[in-house]
């Protein structure tokens, strides 16, 4: 997924919304004006000069239309393609931390057993007179065992403790990475349900500049159209429906672009925070226990 990619086609939609109710209002200002040329007759008369403006502002609206819905199609497609990378990248990210899950419980648990053989084996050597036997090799070595026997519980106290900071780091910071993969779900989540926001808006919006443009191609070669007052009162109904389209087009476009740059932003930091953490670490144990 490109960043910048998704937020270009927002804003190519934003300004595509603009053209076609700039259009549009020009349509239904030229259609408003045959309206009060007409006054109350039914069926007017158009002169030839006025039949060809009508028939080059149908062709002009007709013209933006098309190409509109042309370019909102592909945006559309490449929206629905982003939703389904999302799905695959939520998929991957819920694989990574349950893979991680088990690699650190493992851990853990092996890290523990290392632990209390290593702290079991550094109590079995610990003094010179715990029992009758190392007492008895006390006196009759003259000392020398219970100086050979200190220096094994020195190695095993030494291994004991290393474990446990080997086992104390790696709760502190290789678990809670766990946490953190599990937190780039969310964001995934996040970016889903504005993937999928945006494109049902673009798709409502396609929808609309299609019935549109069925609608006024009905219209075209046909000088009924701009003298039947009832054909111009149902032309400016659809207008205004196409106008109300471009509104909330525009308005969605201009208020979700930031949200949805935020999301994305948000979740490339995390991604690279928690990579960088992950090699780090990896580095740092000699071994990859998330991934």
């Amino acid at each position: 997924m490109n960043a910048h990619d998704i937020t270009k086609a927002l804003e190519d939609v934003h300004f595509m919304a603009k053209a076609v109710k700039s259009k549009s209002i020009d349509t239904k200002d030229y259609i408003e004006m045959q309206d009060e040329l007409a006054g109350e007759s039914k069926l007017s008369t158009i002169s030839p000069d006025q039949l060809d403006l009508w028939e080059l502002t149908l062709e002009s609206l007709l013209d933006t239309l098309e190409t509109t819905h042309a370019k909102v199609n592909t945006i559309r497609v490449k929206l629905e393609t982003i939703s389904r990378d999302i799905v695959q990248l939520k998929a991957t990210i819920e694989g990574m931390v349950a893979t991680a899950e088990v690699n650190v419980n493992a851990r853990m648990e092996e890290l523990q057993r290392e632990y209390d053989d290593a702290k079991a084996n550094a109590d079995a050597h610990r003094g010179c007179f715990k029992d009758v036997g190392e007492s008895l090799k006390t006196i009759f070595s003259l000392g020398i065992s219970c100086a050979l026997l200190d220096q094994t519980l020195k190695k095993a106290e030494k291994a004991a403790n290393a474990i446990d900071r080997t086992k104390t780091n790696f709760a502190n910071n290789v678990a809670p990475l766990v946490g953190k993969l599990a937190g780039l779900n969310g964001v995934a989540e996040d970016l889903l349900k504005e993937s999928m926001t945006q494109t049902t808006m673009v798709r409502e919006f396609e929808e609309v500049l299609k019935s549109s443009i069925e609608s006024f191609k009905q219209k075209q070669g046909k000088s009924i159209a701009i003298r039947m007052a009832a054909m111009r009162s149902k032309m400016t109904a659809d207008l205004v429906t196409l106008i109300s389209s471009c509104d909330k087009t525009i308005r969605a476009t201009q208020a979700r672009e930031n949200d949805f740059r935020s999301i994305l932003v948000k979740a490339d930091e995390k991604m690279r925070e928690t990579s960088l953490q992950l090699v780090n670490l990896a580095a740092n144990e000699g071994q990859l226990f998330l991934i």
